[in-house]
Parts: structure tokens; sequence; C-alpha cells
């Protein structure tokens, strides 16, 4: 065998080689946005759902599902509402408009405002006493049932005093927002336990005795 037919030889095995590692977009499924950067994600032809992945646009290299990809979404988006107030139709701004409104008059009239020097004030030691007089700085209807980790919006424990009513506890809460709540002791545990433990390890006081 000739030098001539071993690098025509080769060249077959390369070009084999080659075609065996192409990959072939079969769909874009999705896309996202990094830091500017668009991607995509896609369905490779030949290859089950468990090896899709994200691609940087300028990689992806081709032009036609990504126009058919575009085509789909803005056909979606017609269908659906659109939230955006800019984009919205002047029914729905009105419909959301007054919803808002009532619930900032609900708001107003189970919360009153707390100034910076009433923070200060409020916030008070550890107390065993239970006052029996109304707090008005208390929201009763937040949080919303649908916030099931209260760990990320609580800022701080205020306060734990007795309940009146029963052998348990009630906890004070300072929320991230503004609001102000008050909690019986079991709920404020299972939701914010982080916030309770770093209260009571704040206020834990230890007594040192003398050693015989």
């Amino acid at each position: 065998m000739d030098i001539d037919d071993v690098s025509e030889e080769y060249n077959e095995e390369k070009e084999n080689s080659d075609s065996e590692d192409e990959y072939v977009v079969e769909k874009i499924i999705d896309h996202r946005k990094i830091k500017g950067v668009t991607q995509y994600y896609l369905k490779w032809k030949g290859y089950p759902d468990d090896e899709n992945t994200w691609e940087n646009e300028s990689d992806v290299f081709a032009k036609e599902l990504i126009e058919k990809y575009w085509k789909r979404e803005n056909e979606k988006s017609k269908k659906k509402p659109v939230e955006s107030p800019e984009e919205s139709s002047e029914e729905d701004s009105k419909r959301n408009s007054k919803e808002n409104n009532k619930k900032i008059e609900q708001v107003k009239k189970k919360q009153t405002i707390i100034t910076n020097n009433q923070v200060n004030i409020r916030k008070r030691k550890f107390s065993d006493s239970f006052n029996e007089e109304p707090d008005f700085s208390l929201l009763e209807n937040f949080p919303p049932p649908s916030l099931t980790n209260w760990e990320e919006e609580v800022d701080d424990v205020e306060t734990v005093e007795k309940n009146s009513k029963d052998s348990g506890l009630l906890i004070y809460l300072n929320w991230k927002n503004g609001h102000r709540t008050r909690h019986p002791a079991s709920v404020a545990n299972l939701m914010c336990p982080q916030k309770i433990i770093r209260f009571y390890e704040e206020h834990l006081k230890f007594k040192d005795f003398d050693e015989d």
C-alpha cells in the first residue's frame, strides 16, 4: 500500500468520525437570559430528553428552528392575557386598579403606620408579661396562606410573651415589608424556626456556678 492509499483511507476514517460526532438540533423547547446572554434549551435529534442542554444563542446554528420557536412564543402571548400594565387591555387595567385600591383600603383600616421612632420603641426585650390592651399596629390578615416559608420575609423576632388564654407563648414578628404580626409559638416555630432560634440565642443568659 503506497502513501496515497494510506492518506485516502485516513481521510475517509476522519470524515466518518466527524459525522458520528455531529449533533443536530431537533427542537427548541425554551429560552432564558443569563447575565444578558440569551440561551436556548435544545432537544437533540436521536438523543433522549434527559440529554437536552442549554446553549448560548451564538452557538445555535439553526435559524429556521429559532424563527419557528419565536413564532410559536408570539402566538402563545397573543392567546394569554398580558399581565404587563403597558400591554394589558384597558378593561383589565381598570379591574386591577379597583382591586388594588380595595386591598390598600383594607390594610389602612387594620394597620397603623409605624414611624422610625416607634420602631425603635417597640424593640422590647424578652418579657413574660401579657399586655391586655389591643395593639393596633398588628396586621391581622398577614401573611397570606400562600406564603409557606417565612424565613426570607421575616426581618426579626421582636419579642415573646405569655399567652393569657393558655399556657403557651405568643411571638411578635417584624417583617421586611414593614408589617408587624403576632402568632402562637407553635405556628412561628414551624414557619420561621431560624429566626426564633436566633432570638433565643441573643437573649439567653448563662449563670456561672462556682466549682467546689
